[in-house]
């Protein structure tokens, strides 16, 4: 992906997430569904979703039975923001 193209993804990945606020999604998930729209790996939506978070717009959370996986989910902050087209 093109650095041109890296705020257009987080959007998208934010925008996904914003959707479905009630929903808490993996990151193997979220890049199911915008890698149909965007050509890039685990990594690169895994990198969006951590920076996401650290803007305050996504929040996660470790799996609660102890398992790897982490989950993330649109905050009020980024529901806020994607409703606004920041």
């Amino acid at each position: 992906m093109e650095d041109s193209d890296i705020p257009d993804f987080r959007r998208a990945v934010r925008a996904h997430l914003a959707e479905r606020p009630s929903v808490a999604q993996s990151a193997v998930t979220v890049h199911r569904h915008v890698g149909r729209e965007f050509p890039v790996t685990l990594q690169e939506t895994t990198a969006a979703l951590d920076v996401l978070v650290t803007f305050g717009h996504l929040k996660s959370t470790k799996d609660p039975l102890g398992g790897r996986l982490i989950y993330y989910q649109a905050t009020a902050d980024g529901i806020l923001a994607h409703e606004r087209g920041e």
